[in-house]
């Protein structure tokens, strides 16, 4: 019998803004330390990045996380499969207003929406290193 690990890999499909021409890419990553790089693209640059997990041997479990980046403005989600069925997360901060902001021309919820990318950062380093999102940033 086999005890080789299987490795995961992820394929990532982005999309980068600059002076309104978009720039779309796909690409196979293994980890982390490959995604940075990738990842860094948005903490000041505006633009969308999907990010899947490659592992047929999972049936529950985040499967993607989508960022949309828009002038220091991060919004995220997370979507996968749990026992009971589909699972979507996302951030949801105090919005007693039930204002709105504009994400890359879509409205969306200010409740869903943060500015601070080092949480970004935390939400993509955990996927990576164990397939799943903090649940106490998103629910």
């Amino acid at each position: 019998m086999d005890n080789k690990k299987l490795e995961k890999y992820y394929e990532i499909y982005y999309r980068t803004i600059v002076n309104n021409t978009k720039k779309d890419t796909i690409q196979t990553i293994k980890n982390y330390i490959e995604f940075k790089e990738i990842l860094s693209l948005f903490r000041h640059g505006d633009g969308s990045c999907r990010v899947w997990i490659i592992d047929q041997s999972r049936n529950t479990g985040i499967e993607t996380i989508t960022l949309n980046s828009d002038s220091h403005k991060y919004l995220i989600t997370a979507y996968g499969y749990t026992e009971a069925g589909d699972e979507v997360l996302s951030l949801h901060n105090p919005n007693p207003e039930n204002l709105q902001i504009s994400i890359l021309g879509e409205q969306w919820d200010l409740s869903m929406i943060t500015l601070d990318f080092n949480i970004i950062n935390k939400i993509f380093k955990k996927f990576f290193e164990l397939g799943d999102v903090p649940r106490n940033i998103l629910y």
